[in-house]
C-alpha cells in the first residue's frame, strides 16, 4: 500500500501556516468589534464600593464614632466628590458638601457610639457625584 499518490492534492506547509493565521486575525478581529459594541458599562456605580471604602475606615472595633468624622475625600473614587451622613434615631452627622439630585447613593445599618459606652443603632450613607 502506498503511502503517497501524484493523484492526491497536498498544502505546501508555508500556505497552511497562511492560512491559518488568516482565520485566526479574523477571528481575532471580530472578537475585538463584539466585545466594544456589548461592553458598554460606562455608567457604573461607584457609590457601593465608596460605602466599603468609607466602612473600613470609620469601623473601629465594630462602631463608628462621629467625632471621628473628618474630611474623609480621599476616599472619593477619581473625578468625584464625596458626603458622609451618620444617622441614628436622634442624631445626624455629616461630613463633606451636600450632594447634588444628581448624586448616588448607599447605605447601609451600622453601630453609632454616640457617647463613651453608649452605642445605638444607625445608618452609614455616601453620596457620590462627578467633580
Amino acid at each position: 500500500m502506498q503511502r503517497w499518490s501524484a493523484s492526491r492534492g497536498q498544502v505546501e506547509p508555508l500556505a497552511a501556516l497562511v492560512a491559518v493565521m488568516a482565520v485566526c486575525t479574523g477571528i481575532t478581529m471580530y472578537a475585538g468589534v463584539a466585545v466594544e459594541f456589548t461592553d458598554q458599562k460606562e455608567d457604573r456605580s461607584v457609590a457601593d464600593p465608596t460605602l466599603d471604602r468609607v466602612s473600613t475606615d470609620l469601623l473601629t472595633d465594630g462602631s463608628i464614632d462621629p467625632s471621628e468624622l473628618s474630611d474623609k475625600s480621599y476616599l472619593a473614587p477619581r473625578d468625584h466628590k464625596l458626603a458622609i451622613t451618620v444617622e441614628t434615631p436622634q442624631r445626624k452627622w455629616d461630613c463633606g458638601k451636600s450632594a447634588p439630585s444628581t448624586a448616588e447613593s448607599a447605605s447601609k445599618p451600622v453601630s453609632v457610639q454616640v457617647d463613651r459606652g453608649v452605642i445605638e443603632t444607625g445608618t452609614l450613607t455616601v453620596e457620590v457625584w462627578n467633580a
